[in-house]
């Protein structure tokens, strides 16, 4: 099923599937800044084979020494803020200012409806694909 949703992406790369940034067009329309900085530094690689597999991972680092694998559209939320825990608020590559701002939306300084992202998430991720 995410095979497909993410079949049209961007050419491949050196990961064996194809790539493209998680950040779409309206997500200045809808998100906080901490998200759209968040979405901007990660890529989103769809497996060649046919599992299914998607892998979330840093925009920045090849390879990237992180990878997140959601099992599901509605864990693509989840799997961005554990890709930011780990890896992109302690990655050299990726700029102070947006590390700044993963940095608020973890500390909770930043108000976003859980739920509401969860859905974002879901539904911009159909629409890329």
């Amino acid at each position: 099923f995410l095979k497909r949703l993410w079949e049209r992406l961007a050419p491949s790369n050196d990961d064996g599937g194809t790539r493209r940034d998680l950040a779409t067009a309206g997500d200045k329309a809808w998100l906080p800044p901490s998200e759209i900085n968040l979405r901007r530094n990660i890529s989103v690689v769809a497996s060649r084979n046919d599992n299914g597999n998607v892998t979330l991972r840093c925009a920045h680092c090849r390879p990237s020494p992180v990878v997140i694998h959601p099992s599901s559209l509605s864990k693509l939320c989840d799997g961005a803020r554990e890709l930011a825990r780990r890896h992109l608020c302690h990655c050299p590559l990726v700029a102070p200012r947006d590390k700044v701002d993963m940095a608020a939306a973890f500390s909770g300084n930043e108000t976003s409806d859980g739920a509401f992202l969860g859905r974002y998430y879901a539904l911009a991720g159909q629409a890329i694909g």
